[in-house]
């Protein structure tokens, strides 16, 4: 109705390669949410589940619920707040014990079995009617099935968002602090705990393509092509050395919307 809707999202995302088989994988998942606005309130629960199928390595599937709630104070002023839960569980496939026939070392066995609980708060503000600063603090709590997988993680994320005429301009930073309840002594380190200090920062820029690309009109005259420009850069610092990397990763993607009632 005119205050709630509900969406189902079902995917599979295949990888290959030319030279080997190490990385190739066919990932499942699906995807079910609903949307409500009671009052001030946009509530959304949600629950969803991935099935990812890997050669040469340990297969795992994830399921997790959540919600998220944004509450409007006013115009310019609205505050966020969200928990969930995850499970994963590994099992080492035939192609794994093969090539190691002992699963106590295989570490990308149920060594990593998991469940991930987290929670966090946000406060947005808006002012010109085309800027929004955002920012939230979250708390996460990872228990597995070994020790030194397992860890206790604060963020905060500061967030602006810019309505300019070629679409939506996004900047945003993440600061995560996980630190992990065991040290690693079968296979890394046996004095040093591990701590990992992340920093995330996007650039988005989203719109229309008319907006980009305004001769386009002609060909999407309802608007209904979507263009989506992204930059991440993750800086992970750590106590143990081979956690700690920087990873950068661009993408541009093109979506066409298609509707069932027109």
């Amino acid at each position: 109705d005119t205050t709630s809707a509900i969406s189902f999202n079902a995917g599979l995302s295949v990888n290959t390669q030319d030279k080997g088989k190490e990385n190739e994988s066919d990932i499942g998942s699906g995807s079910v949410s609903y949307s409500k606005v009671i009052g001030k309130h946009f509530l959304i629960p949600y629950a969803y589940y991935s099935r990812p199928n890997q050669n040469w390595t340990s297969d795992y599937r994830s399921l997790g619920i959540g919600f998220n709630n944004s509450y409007g104070i006013n115009q310019n002023n609205s505050i966020n707040y969200n928990a969930s839960f995850s499970n994963t569980e590994y099992n080492t496939n035939a192609k794994d014990r093969s090539a190691n026939p002992d699963p106590r070392k295989d570490i990308n066995s149920n060594a990593n079995n998991s469940d991930i609980y987290s929670t966090g708060v946000g406060y947005n503000f808006s002012f010109f009617d085309k800027n929004l600063i955002s920012s939230k603090f979250s708390y996460t709590e990872k228990k597995a099935k070994k020790d030194y997988n397992a860890y206790r993680g604060t963020g905060f994320n500061i967030g602006y968002t810019r309505i300019l005429p070629i679409g939506n301009l996004k900047l945003d930073k993440t600061f995560q602090t996980n630190n992990y309840d065991d040290k690693n002594t079968e296979f890394v380190h046996s004095t040093i705990n591990r701590k990992d200090d992340i920093e995330t920062s996007k650039i988005q820029l989203s719109g229309r393509i008319t907006q980009l690309i305004p001769f386009l009109e002609k060909f999407d005259p309802g608007g209904k092509i979507f263009y989506n420009f992204n930059f991440t850069e993750i800086d992970s610092s750590s106590t143990l050395l081979q956690n700690a990397a920087v990873r950068q990763n661009t993408s541009f993607n093109i979506t066409k919307r298609f509707s069932l009632y027109e």
